[in-house]
């Protein structure tokens, strides 16, 4: 990532927000090393084993959740939970995700179960 790449990062993380990173493509984990430091958690996918190196270079890093496989690969799992009192933000959620994701898995655990 060039310099450009970086100040639109910062940018981004700075003016969104955003709770977690995905990235495609670690290689050799420069990108993901500095991703790191955003304190954010990091899951990054790199298809090639030879390029597969980041592993040993950012073990240390526990925010960063490498995996080596297709990032194309099978659909995607979402766990929705800790939804209560007045604020039930899953229509939206659900919107969100299937706007994004049309083949996600999506599993709910925002229900009344009595005596709990």
């Amino acid at each position: 990532m060039g310099w450009r790449g970086v100040v639109l990062f910062d940018s981004i993380v700075a003016e969104c927000s955003p709770t977690a990173v995905v990235e495609t493509g670690t290689h050799l984990g420069s990108t993901t090393e500095y991703f790191a430091a955003t304190h954010l958690p990091i899951y990054s996918v790199e298809y090639d084993r030879r390029r597969y190196g980041a592993k040993i270079r950012l073990w240390r890093r526990r925010n960063v959740h490498l995996k080596r496989g297709d990032s194309r690969a099978g659909p995607v799992l979402f766990y929705l939970d800790a939804h209560w009192e007045a604020d039930l933000p899953l229509y939206e959620e659900l919107v969100l995700i299937f706007g994004r994701c049309s083949d996600a898995i999506v599993m709910i655990d925002d229900f009344s179960v009595p005596f709990d």
